[in-house]
């Protein structure tokens, strides 16, 4: 939030300074002084907490200090050699799953590529079979056609024999009705 807009709407309008014998005068700089020693009082007081406090109980000898460094530093040393072990392990246990898997994927593929070969030899049966079928298809359909054909011929030509019939008997109605 931007508090400016604020501070100069609860500002005073700009103008002439005050007198300096005036009391507000006065009072301004007694109280401007006031926060500076408040101020450097909290300086001085967080300087004074943030330095090292020194410890109790005596100084420490350069011998026990000197125990304390090497016994750090053989306890650090176990850490990074377990640290090693550990990561030694999590190499060798990593590897031996990567093998296993590839083996694994070795086996998938080899499964894989005898399926594959099954469906690719049900594939080309059943296309021999469709080939077959449309031969025999195209053979039947041949044969539906020439029966078609030499049925619409027997019908034409017993179509012209009823014609032939029926314009002979009525050629003979006529002539027996003439004569």
């Amino acid at each position: 939030m931007n508090f400016l807009p604020l501070l100069a709407e609860a500002a005073p309008a700009p103008g002439p300074l005050p007198d300096p014998k005036s009391f507000a005068a006065v009072g301004w700089l007694v109280l401007s002084l006031a926060a500076l020693a408040v101020a450097l009082n909290q300086g001085f007081s967080l300087w004074k907490n943030m330095r090292p406090k020194p410890e109790r109980g005596g100084n420490v000898g350069r011998a026990e200090l000197d125990e304390k460094i090497v016994a750090a530093e053989e306890k650090l040393h176990a850490i990074q050699k377990d640290l090693q072990n550990q990561i030694t392990e999590a190499r060798t246990y990593a590897h031996d799953k990567i093998h296993d898997l590839t083996g694994d994927f070795a086996g998938f593929r080899g499964l894989h590529e005898a399926r594959s070969e099954g469906v690719q030899n049900r594939i080309n049966a059943l296309m021999e079979l469709v080939y077959h079928m449309r031969g025999q298809f195209d053979q039947v359909l041949a044969e539906q056609r020439a029966s078609t054909a030499a049925t619409q011929r027997a019908a034409t030509a017993t179509e012209s024999a009823v014609r032939l019939l029926t314009d002979q008997r009525a050629v003979a109605e006529r002539m027996k009705d003439e004569g």
